[in-house]
Formats: structure tokens, sequence, C-alpha cells
């Protein structure tokens, strides 16, 4: 019985146990209440950014109003809450996976007396850290009473969040601010005259976070009762942060994204915190609006707010830090401090390989600057760490419990630009003798079995946010090991025991925009990113467009490259229709072939050669291989739309595989290979068989006295019922001038001869033409044989149209000239007692086609071949 895999979540909506996600892992909610004295309810006020007193990070103090008390007693019904990251003059850091907060945000707070030492910038009063710092803020949507974290949702406020928190902690809750009812704050009903409505929106999908692209990234709404841009008007998207459904990314009627707002229509530039799903539009009076379908998001960009710019939502992008095109990243080698010699760690090869999939697939320039002996992330050193968590690390950048790692990314702000230029990027990986919490990684390169998290998906996804680009929402399908499809790379969850190892479309679309060079022109005296050229694709990485007409020739010859290989959702067939038993699996990283039947059909022989897996050693692993799908039709279903397969089979070595029996005639099958748990397997398919047409093994053309012979040799006669015999005086326009009867069905080699009784002079060229009993036909490749023989007489024009002139080397007594058809029958004949050096024959009765000619002197008999049009 196939063991429950619980879906794994950065963050996630859903109640599940024993989870874990591509930056964090679930932290239950017991564990954080009693890790936290102070437990409130609260809406931030205000934030302010400042440096620590190294000047090597940036945090938020962010001003918290206390409405009510779940734990601990609140000395004031204000505090201070520290995030990591913000914005302070033109510098701004971003941190991933942690926890982030705006004025406005209104939620439970799971708090601690920061460790850190930092004090409030403005007040000078102690901080307060969040336990599982994003798992820590369970923030509301007030208007749907809804409240959310990674991993956890209530879909009611009052009435479930409440009465479990107070059930939890032991105590009735206290209110600080009685005037507040949070229930006050739902969004009205759709029942006024002009309540807002949505009809439609284009595109229907779009890139978040990419201003600079207005056709693929502003959003036009159209529908009415949208009213004016005042009071609580305002655009809610699904946030990438926290899934499908969850807490929502509101975006003020009056925010700088908002490009235009009337009563019918709305164009909003859409935030790189936008995720896939249905969005809502509310009027000034809180009336909501949803959309009718849910808009796709294809990528995201990195994006930073930076409060009094103009524009002040930007882009972060890359630049030439190393003098060499880019960036130079160093492994942090230093051991004190309970640190970790990341270069001799498991760790690191799994780092490579991630590091590498992207280089090959964009050819982002992040190369080794080497070892450093370095423990204190900071994006604006000029190094660019990878770093197990140690106590040298100040203790508010210490990984919290439920977090992974985290890409600590730099910028430098240019007033007036679309731009944050990236100044750096740090990474931190989870260190069990220092970051709070535990889990278990999986190192590779085998497959994941069981509850670990895979490291190389991990790393992949935070090498993603270094190349600057945002969470997305696509999530895993699935609920059963070993039945589960895992997200996408930039999803904001994944599921433990699975694989992500190859970009899918959207984080490889994603990354060579965030990469390729713009053109751009910098405040500051830099230039931009320079690609690697290593980007290496697979040709058949898509279902391909056009399905062959003609049988696939018996030994052809394919190549995959699942190395190089993603996948598309959008066009990759549900993860249910790949096996035979509608069982679900991953779909990874797969490259397409078509293979059309003869008019016979029967049965399909592959052969597996050249098998060979990135890294070698993942060939040895237990469940990798290569899995291939069979589809019976005429052309590339629709994406997430396909029939069940019609065929099944899986190989991890050179060797045959299982034969496919019974295959339709003149039928299309269409093949997906796809790694299995992610193989990146390189390796070769030869196809044989009964369902694929007669191949020509061997053709030549010999000239043999004054004949040309032709010789062939086939095999897997099926179906075939003849050859025709075809020549040319150009090697371009063919006529038969003969036929042979075939042997009969057989999967042997076969022989046969034709002899050419009456070549004409020069060059000669011949092709068979394979002829199926159902009339479709295979041609052999063309050879050729130059004749010249010494005769007396030449034929010209040669081919003719009204006649046909024969001129002799010298005069003659008598001249007897009989023409024949191709199969020898007699069609005229003439003679002359005396002719000149010059005869003619009239053509014009004569139908098109090849004809031979018998040219009789008193010396000599003379054959040869012309071809009237």
């Amino acid at each position: 019985m196939p063991r429950t895999i619980l879906p794994v979540f950065i963050f996630s909506l859903f109640f599940f146990s024993a989870v874990r996600s591509q930056g964090l892992y679930e932290v239950p909610m017991t564990e954080k209440i009693s890790h936290s004295p102070l437990i409130f309810e609260g809406q931030v006020i205000s934030a302010s950014s400042f440096w620590n007193p190294d000047h090597t990070m940036i945090y938020t103090s962010n001003l918290v109003r206390i409405t009510k008390v779940f734990q601990g007693t609140a000395r004031s019904t204000e505090v201070e809450v520290l995030t990591s990251g913000g914005i302070v003059d033109n510098k701004v850091i971003t941190v991933s996976e942690l926890l982030t907060l705006e004025p406005g945000t209104m939620g439970i707070f799971f708090s601690y007396p920061s460790v850190s030492g930092l004090k409030s910038p403005v007040t000078g009063r102690q901080l307060l850290d969040i336990y599982a710092s994003a798992q820590g803020v369970l923030k509301y949507d007030l208007a749907s009473q809804r409240a959310s974290s990674p991993f956890e949702n209530f879909d009611d406020i009052t009435g479930k969040l409440y009465p479990r928190l107070e059930k939890l902690t032991g105590r009735k809750r206290i209110n600080l601010d009685p005037a507040f009812r949070v229930e006050s704050m739902r969004a009205g009903m759709a029942s006024k005259e002009m309540a807002p409505g949505i009809t439609s929106f284009s595109p229907a999908m779009v890139a978040a976070g990419k201003f600079s692209d207005p056709a693929n990234n502003n959003l036009t709404i159209t529908g009415s009762g949208f009213g004016t841009p005042t009071g609580m008007a305002r655009i809610a998207f699904d946030n990438a942060d926290n899934g499908t459904g969850g807490t929502p990314l509101d975006i003020a009627a009056t925010s700088d994204l908002i490009v235009s707002w009337t009563d019918v229509q709305i164009v909003v530039k859409v935030p790189g915190k936008a995720g896939t799903g249905n969005f809502t539009v509310y009027d000034a009076a809180n009336v909501a609006a949803v959309s009718p379908v849910p808009l796709q998001i294809s990528y995201a960009i990195l994006n930073a707010v930076i409060p009094g710019y103009s524009p002040s939502n930007l882009m972060f992008t890359p630049y030439n830090q190393n003098g060499s095109g880019g960036y130079s990243y160093y492994y942090s080698t230093n051991t004190a401090n309970s640190g970790v010699n990341f270069a001799t760690s498991p760790q690191e090869a799994a780092f490579d390989r991630a590091l590498k999939t992207w280089q090959q697939s964009t050819g982002v320039n992040f190369t080794s600057g080497g070892n450093s002996t370095a423990q204190i992330n900071d994006p604006y050193d000029g190094i660019n760490l990878i770093v197990m968590d140690n106590t040298a690390i100040a203790p508010a950048d210490n990984l919290p419990a439920g977090t992974l790692a985290v890409c600590v990314s730099g910028g430098y702000i240019c007033n007036g630009s679309l731009w944050v230029v990236m100044s750096g990027f740090d990474i931190i990986i989870r260190n069990p003798g220092v970051s709070a919490g535990s889990t278990t990684f999986n190192n590779g390169p085998c497959a994941t079995v069981g509850a670990p998290i895979d490291m190389e998906s991990v790393m992949l996804h935070e090498l993603g946010h270094a190349m600057n680009l945002g969470h997305i929402n696509d999530g895993f399908k699935g609920s059963f090991l070993p039945n589960i499809d895992p997200q996408k790379v930039m999803n904001f969850a994944i599921v433990n025991g699975t694989d992500r190892r190859s970009p899918d479309w959207s984080a490889l679309t994603g990354g060579r925009y965030t990469v390729n060079p713009k053109g751009l022109t910098y405040c500051f005296a830099i230039t931009e990113m320079t690609p690697l050229n290593t980007v290496i694709t697979e040709a058949r990485d898509d279902c391909p467009l056009v399905f062959p007409g003609a049988p696939t020739p018996l030994n052809t010859v394919v190549n995959f490259d699942l190395e190089h290989s993603g996948s598309n959702r959008f066009v990759d067939p549900q993860y249910t229709a790949v096996l035979t038993s509608g069982l679900g699996t991953a779909v990874t990283n797969n490259a397409w072939y078509v293979i059309r039947t003869n008019g016979a059909g029967g049965a399909l022989n592959l052969t597996v050669s050249n098998y060979t897996t990135s890294p070698v050693a993942q060939s040895a692993c237990s469940g990798a291989g290569v899995e291939l799908a069979f589809y019976q039709v005429s052309s590339c279903p629709a994406g997430q739309a396909f029939p069940a397969p019609v065929a099944y089979r899986s190989f991890n070595a050179n060797g045959s595989i299982a034969a496919l029996n019974g295959l339709t005639p003149n039928t299309s099958y269409l093949m997906m290979a796809d790694g299995l748990s992610n193989t990146k397997a390189n390796f070769t398919l030869t196809m044989v068989g009964t369902a694929l047409p007669l191949q020509f093994l061997d053709f030549t053309a010999i000239k043999k006295g004054s004949s040309v012979q032709l010789d062939w040799l086939t095999v897997a006669e099926i179906n075939n019922e003849f050859f025709e015999i075809e020549t040319s005086k150009d090697g371009s326009s063919f006529y038969k001038i003969g036929m042979v009867v075939s042997n009969g069905d057989n999967n042997n080699q076969q022989s046969y001869t034709f002899s050419d009784p009456a070549p004409t002079t020069g060059q000669n060229y011949y092709r068979i033409r394979q002829v199926d009993r159902d009339g479709r036909f295979t041609y052999s490749k063309i050879v050729s044989v130059d004749w010249s023989p010494a005769s007396s007489i030449m034929l010209y024009p040669n081919p003719a149209t009204d006649k046909i002139f024969l001129l002799l080397s010298k005069p003659t007594g008598s001249l007897i000239v009989s023409v024949y058809s191709v199969n020898g029958i007699l069609l005229h004949r003439e003679s002359a007692a005396s002719v000149t050096r010059q005869y003619s024959i009239d053509l014009r009765a004569y139908a098109s086609g090849v004809y031979l000619i018998e040219m009789k002197t008193d010396t000599s008999v003379e054959r040869s071949r012309f071809i009237k049009r």
C-alpha cells in the first residue's frame, strides 16, 4: 500500500502534518505558542528601516498597535516588531522566505523579546522577534474574515481562530481595544444598484513585476460599478508568498501601480508578489467583485517597494559586479562559531548541480571565486557568500524555526528608474547546530526517499531568487508517494520526498529574461551582466506542432537529452495521464517524438544505447531512469488534457525495451520521455519492428556488359507488394523502367536484382520505389552510373518532345529502327535502304514515358533508352 506523503509549502494554506517546503518546513501552532511569551492581535501602523551597527544588514522596525492579547501581558498598546530587510537611503535588502510586513497588515503575532540586541531606531525600545518568522504571523483578510500563514488557514477569524488560540493557551483573550470588532470589516454584499462586476480582463497571462514590459504586465479589467479610486477601493491579488486562496495582496486604488481607474475599466501594473488565482476588485464602499476566471502568472520578477520614490515599485536587475560579466560566489570554509566548511560539506555538490542547471539553461553569469573565511552575510561586500548558518551571524539573521535556507539580495536604487541594481547576494543554509528547530535533508545525487527535503531542489529555488525571480503559484498534484507531481521551481511550496531539479517553463522563461541584457543605462558607472556562453537546449522539449505524414523509417535513431529539458504544464500531460494505471507520477524533464506506423501496423521495438546520467553516479541510484508514455493521437493534445496512454515503458540502462504490440496501421503515436524522479539522462533510441516500413539496407548500380545491373537488399518486408525501378537523366525527374514483385512478408533480409538493358549515354540516375498493398510507398536512396559506350550512333535530344534524332558517325547502306515500350512490346519499326548520317522519328503520337529504341545497321545492333515528355 502506498505511503501517504503530505504536501509541503513555503506559504501554505492547507492543514497537513509532517510537511516541508522549498524554503520552509512546518512549525506546529503548539510550538509557536510555547516559544512566544506574548501572543497578540494587532495592526501594523508604520515601518522604519535602519542599518545594524556593523553596517552589514538592513532591518525594519514595524510599529504595531495591539487590539487583543491571547498570551502574556502587553505593557503598552503599541509594540515594535523586527523583520529582516528594508530600505535605507538608496540601498535595499530583501530576504527570501522570511516574514515581511506592510503598514495596514493585521493579524495574530507570535512574539518574544529579540535577542539581537538591536533597538528601535525611532524610540530606542526593545524590539520583538516573531517566532518562526513568516509562519509566526497569521495575517488577516478582513474582507473575507480569513486568516492564514504558511501551513495554516482559518476561514473564520472569530468563530474558529479565536477559539483555537484560547483552547491552546488556556485563557480567554483580553481586549485592549473593545471598540474594534474584526467582523465589522467584512466586505459589503454586492446588492446595491451599481455594485461592481467584472466581465473580462486581458491579457489572460501576465509576467508579475515586469514593469518594463507593459504589454505583458499591465492588466486591463473591464466591467461596471468600479466607482472612483477613493475610500476602500482596491484590487486584491492572490499572494504568491502564501499561495492560492490565502491572505491576498492588496493594491490600493491610489497606488502608482494603478495606471487608470474608471467606473468601467481599470488598468493596473501587476506586482511581483501577485500569483496565479482569482483577483478581486473592491469599490470605495468595500463591495467586492471577483474575476470570472483565475489570472495566470507566467513568472515573477523580484520587486522592491520604495516609499517616496517615483516610481515606487521597482524591478531588480543584475550587473557586471566582478568585471568578468557577472558575479563571483564564494564558499565559506570557516568552521569557527559552529560553522561548516561548505567546500567539503555534503551540501556543496547539491549547490553545484543546481547552479550548473541554471548556467546551462539560462547562461546566468555566476562563477566561482574560490573559498572565503567570511561567515557573515553582507550583500554589499562583493563576496557573494554561500554559507551554513553559524553563531558569527547576528542572532537576527540566524535561520528561524521552520526555515530551510534564505537568499539575501542587496540593491542600489536609481531614482527615476524602473530598476534596482543588484549589489550582490548571499545564500544561508540551515545548520542543525545553530538554526532554530530541526529537519532533515537529502543531499543527493540519488532521488529523495521518504520525508527528507531535497537539497538540490532547495538550492535551485534559492538561486532563482539570486537571479531576481519571485515566487509563483503552481503547486504539486496528488497525495501519495510515488504518485506526486512536484511544483514548479519558483512555486511557494514543494513536497517532501520529491525532486524538482530541472527548470520548468516558468523558471526558464523568467530566468532568461532576468539574465539577458536589456540595453539599460544605469545611473552608476557600471555595465549589464553578460550571460555565459553555456546555454544548452533540447530541441524536442515541447510536443511537436507538426506530425509526420509518412511512416517512420525502420532503424530510425533519435538522441534524447533530458539533462537539458524541462517541463511545461501548458503543453504537458496531466500527471495522471502518464502511467497506464491512471495513477499520478512526476512530470519534470521531458522530450517528445512522433512515431507513425506503416500500412500493416504491428509491433514496435525500441533499443536503448549511449545511456548516461548527470551526475554519472545517479545511474546507480534506485529509482533512477526514464519513463516513456505513448499516446495514440493525430496532433498534440491540449496541455493537461491528454488521453490515457496506450502504452508505458521505463528503463535505466542500455538494452531492449519490451515491444509495443498491436499498433494500428497508418497511425501516429506521440511518445513522451521523462526522467524518473527527475533523472537527468542522455540516451539514444533505435526503432525497429513490423509496425515500421521496409528498409533498404543497400542499393547499388554497376555496369555489366551492355547493361546496368541494379541490386538491393531489404529487411522487414511487411505489406510490401512490389518495387518499381525508376531512372532519371538529371537526378530530379524520374521515370519508371521496370518492376519487381516482392518476395512476400518477411522480417529477414531479402535480395533483389534488375537489369537496365538500355542505359543512355552519360550519367544515369536510379532509385527504387517500394509500394505497399495499400498504395503507400517509400523511396530508396539515389545511385548513379556514368554510361559512355563506344557507340556509332548518337540519340538526341533526350528527353525529347515531338521528334528524336539519330546521328550516325558515318553513312550506312541500311538502317532498321525499332521502338519498344518499357515492358518490351514492339510499338513501331521502319527501315531505310539508303540513309545519310542523320535520321529522325516522329514522336507526336507517343504518350509521355520511357521507351527503348533498337538501331540495326549493316555492321551493328545498338539499343538505347529515351524519354518522351
